[in-house]
């Protein structure tokens, strides 16, 4: 960390046009960002070998390639290897298409009756009411982001939580935006907001300057505003394990119930300082005005994060932890865009299995990838939807960095359990979608070259049964769809039945050809560029809402 580049940087901590310390709620004192370092809060990583890098980069595209050419090379080899290998593949991915859609199902039910739960009255009726002490920091990632509405929304969201008010401020809680120093559009706005919102809740933000070696982006921009927030929690005096800080993306629209529920649960998990907290994330915002190659991805990943509820993984937006907790692990990562599976990998190779995510019953909401610019004319419509295609293509790309930068920091720190698992959960995000259509047919047009006449046959039985395997754990998927379609509480917007049958209809013909494409397909472009040394370089272009 470069820290006398960083004392010298300009003030960071900016509400509403005065320094942080002049506010009036009681909880923060901020400092000018030229009397604080941060370059001092180095975490020793222990002995760490970074000689091997450029070859655990190499292996997860290598070995993904391997994987999805697999039903070629295997039938050559030994044909009944090859039909075994695209049976087994298949078989594993409609087991997935059941597992999130039966457990999306079931978790529906609880997230649907924690809404309608009294958290704050859980709390006011605990023994320990230490609870009030919290100090929570909601870190709002936003870069060149001018769309006011929709900021003006989240903040609106935030300050109708059932949470205690003092004077009509809400009690103990601000708003940081992790904002970028050389960025036009967003910290003016930013200011512009506190202005607004001054007086009902705290909103400031925390600017990033460029520091060299650090890949600016996200992930780098919360790293540094974490560590901004930790020194000033030391100076005050207050106790960082007290502090919670829960990220999100611009755009999150938060439950009412978000913010009691996460003081509940950390107040009464004996574990809470080695426990990070991931509530539902719904890709639902807007919805129906979403192009339809985005609204299964939408769907797709709001099941994912439905069915995987009870035993989540740090995803999308959200998460929280203890201010100590973060530090222990130096924040986020700064060499990637992806921030989330990041610093929850920091977190299992430091604490081992008393490390854990908990499972928030309550979603939060945020946009799908929607159509900009005019759509006069079918030419512009044309070209709208093409535009937010790829813009869909890319963020899918982009959501990818992360994972493989976990895969290389596993390895050069010798963690060959957590390095192994992330391996296997990146080669199945770049082959798993594409196997089950692709594979059969690659392997039984081997067996046809080779004039395997009889294992031809059996390979045309195989695929026959795949296919109804794969069309159950479809219609299960679809029928998670049309619960959550019909389900007001989650969705926040209603259509006619006849458009929903209409919509399913559309999945069903567009998810063999979208799924693979946006999943494995991007996954495997970012992969492949790791493989060949082209790791991402400066920002990123932020998706379109």
């Amino acid at each position: 960390m470069d820290g006398e580049r960083l004392s010298r940087a300009r003030p960071v901590a900016e509400t509403a046009g005065r320094p942080a310390r002049e506010m009036a709620t009681p909880r923060i004192a901020s400092y000018a960002q030229s009397e604080i370092d941060v370059g001092q809060l180095a975490v020793d990583e222990g002995p760490v070998r970074r000689d091997g890098t450029r070859f655990w980069e190499t292996m997860p595209g290598v070995v993904s390639w391997l994987v999805l050419l697999a039903p070629i090379w295997l039938t050559l080899l030994n044909p009944l290897l090859g039909i075994l290998f695209v049976t087994v593949a298949t078989t594993y991915f409609a087991s997935r298409l059941l597992y999130f859609g039966v457990y999306s199902l079931f978790n529906r039910r609880r997230v649907l009756r924690a809404g309608r739960r009294d958290w704050l009255a859980d709390l006011r009726g605990l023994d320990s009411q230490e609870w009030r002490r919290y100090r929570v920091t909601l870190l709002i990632r936003a870069f060149r982001e001018g769309n006011r509405q929709m900021l003006r929304e989240t903040l609106d969201s935030i300050y109708a939580s059932n949470w205690p008010k003092v004077d009509g401020r809400l009690h103990n809680v601000e708003v940081v935006f992790a904002t970028e120093e050389g960025d036009p559009i967003t910290p003016p706005l930013v200011g512009e907001l506190a202005d607004e919102f001054a007086g009902r809740l705290v909103v400031r933000q925390i600017r990033h300057p460029e520091i060299p070696g650090h890949l600016p982006g996200p992930s780098s921009a919360m790293n540094y505003a974490g560590k901004v927030l930790y020194l000033e929690a030391l100076r005050e005096g207050f106790p960082p394990h007290y502090q919670i800080v829960a990220d999100f993306d611009c755009d999150t629209l938060f439950h009412a119930q978000y913010l009691p529920c996460l003081a509940y649960h950390y107040a009464t998990d004996k574990m809470r300082h080695r426990h990070a907290y991931q509530p539902v994330v719904l890709f639902t915002t807007s919805y129906w005005h979403a192009p339809l190659h985005s609204r299964l991805a939408a769907l797709g990943s709001s099941v994912l994060t439905l069915g995987w509820n009870r035993k989540p993984e740090i995803a999308f937006t959200g998460a929280a932890a203890s201010l100590a907790l973060l530090r222990s692990v130096d924040f986020w990562p700064t060499n990637s865009h992806s921030q989330d599976s990041g610093v929850e990998v920091r977190l299992g190779m430091r604490y081992g299995r008393d490390f854990k995510v908990v499972g928030l019953p309550l979603p939060l909401w945020v946009y799908p990838v929607m159509v900009v610019g005019p759509r006069r004319t079918w030419r512009e419509r044309v070209a709208a939807y093409l535009r937010s295609y790829r813009a869909l293509f890319r963020q899918s790309a982009r959501w990818r960095e992360g994972p493989l930068d976990e895969v290389v920091e596993t390895a050069l720190h010798r963690k060959p359990r957590l390095f192994l698992r992330k391996l296997k959960d990146g080669v199945e995000r770049d082959t798993l979608t594409v196997l089950p259509g692709a594979g059969p047919l690659a392997a039984t047009a081997v067996l046809l070259l080779q004039s395997h006449g009889g294992t031809g046959i059996l390979a045309g039985l195989v695929t026959w049964v795949l296919t109804i395997i794969l069309a159950v754990g479809s219609l299960v998927s679809l029928a998670s769809f049309l619960l959550l379609w019909n389900t007001e509480d989650l969705m926040r917007q209603r259509v006619p039945f006849w458009r929903q049958i209409v919509e399913l209809a559309l999945f069903w013909a567009a998810f063999s050809v979208y799924v693979p494409i946006m999943s494995s397909g991007a996954g495997l472009k970012t992969s492949t560029a790791y493989m060949f040394g082209q790791r991402p370089r400066g920002h990123y272009d932020p998706t379109p809402k």
